[in-house]
């Protein structure tokens, strides 16, 4: 008897103990210190009222574009950078003042925002997933917000120095509604609702060359992080600019409105690369190494701890079979 109540104490503990080491083997690896930025810029925007190649615009006008971002205090070598936040597009006084007379709300999209990193002297133009903010009153000023999000970008093995993020340049997509100038920094569309008037309207906005660089990432070291504010700090891209093609350059656009809302594609050169949003949307970084859920470890435990206790019972069973044979 004092056997059998023994090996159930020891069957129990060890149920327990392997409990303990899942729990605490399930606990995921620390959050990296991260801190908010922000850059703004101003884009000259043509106006179309189609989304097919027209003579000129309805309307240029200076808009402002402003992006606030989680970035992580420094980054290792071997890393992924994934970036979040939000970005605001906020529309001209004459246009709101104008809007305000005919639509009641509006609402804003791209496929085509993008920042610029820069990582060992070569710029890298990175294409955020896609953009859309819900419907707004339409006020004065005019502005559309909405979350944003960047694929992960792997830092190489080796790299030194710090990574560099900048709004988006011009220059990197086919202008898909304007002869002139035949390249932009992004395109978007807005939809304006109203008692009196429902329309789409397609901008295509270009900007300087050198965009302001509005966050400074260190590489292999926990220095204090660095942040050019809301201004930034303009500088053009070292080495060559590489991006990764997100559809046909020579293609019209497609009616964003439409079944179908891919954009005109990157205008790349020879040896161009752009990374792509839509190739590695919402990917989920758990620091490096093996990350096994808390809920998988917890569940494999118990198994083994009633597979433990099961065979305890079993053994016992035939122990007591035994003795009363032998009793016989």
């Amino acid at each position: 008897m004092r056997n059998r109540s023994r090996a159930a104490t020891t069957v129990v503990a060890g149920a327990l103990g392997l409990i303990a080491i899942a729990s605490w083997s399930a606990a995921p690896p620390a959050a990296a210190a991260t801190h908010a930025v922000t850059g703004q810029h101003q884009y000259t925007c043509q106006i179309a009222q189609s989304n097919k190649p027209s003579k000129k615009p309805i309307m240029t006008s200076s808009m402002q574009l402003s992006m606030q971002l989680t970035v992580p205090d420094s980054i290792q070598p071997g890393q992924r950078l994934s970036l979040r936040g939000t970005m605001s597009l906020q529309f001209p006084e004459e246009l709101a003042t104008y809007g305000k007379t005919l639509v009641d709300t509006a609402n804003g999209f791209s496929d085509t925002m993008s920042v610029a990193l820069t990582m060992n002297g070569r710029t890298t133009v990175v294409r955020a997933d896609r953009w859309q903010s819900p419907n707004v009153k339409v006020e004065n000023p005019l502005i559309v917000r909405a979350p944003v999000s960047f694929p992960a970008v792997s830092v190489p093995a080796g790299s030194t120095g710090s990574i560099k993020i900048a709004m988006p340049r011009d220059g990197v997509l086919k202008n898909p509604y304007f002869a002139s100038p035949s390249a932009v920094a992004f395109t978007a569309a807005a939809q304006a609702h109203g008692a009196l008037l429902n329309a789409n309207f397609y901008l295509a906005c270009a900007g300087a060359s050198s965009t302001p660089t509005f966050a400074t990432i260190p590489i292999g070291s926990a220095a204090a992080p660095q942040n050019a504010g809301q201004s930034g700090t303009p500088s053009a891209a070292a080495g060559g600019l590489s991006e990764v093609p997100g559809g046909d350059p020579s293609a019209a656009a497609d009616d964003p409105f439409g079944a179908d809302t891919t954009q005109t594609g990157v205008a790349a050169g020879p040896g161009d690369q752009v990374v792509d949003g839509s190739l590695a949307s919402g990917t989920s970084q758990h620091g490096q190494g093996i990350y096994v859920p808390a809920g998988v470890l917890i569940f494999i435990g118990v198994v083994v701890c009633l597979a433990a206790l099961a065979f305890a019972g079993w053994t016992q069973y035939r122990l007591t079979a035994l003795r009363a044979s032998l009793d016989d």
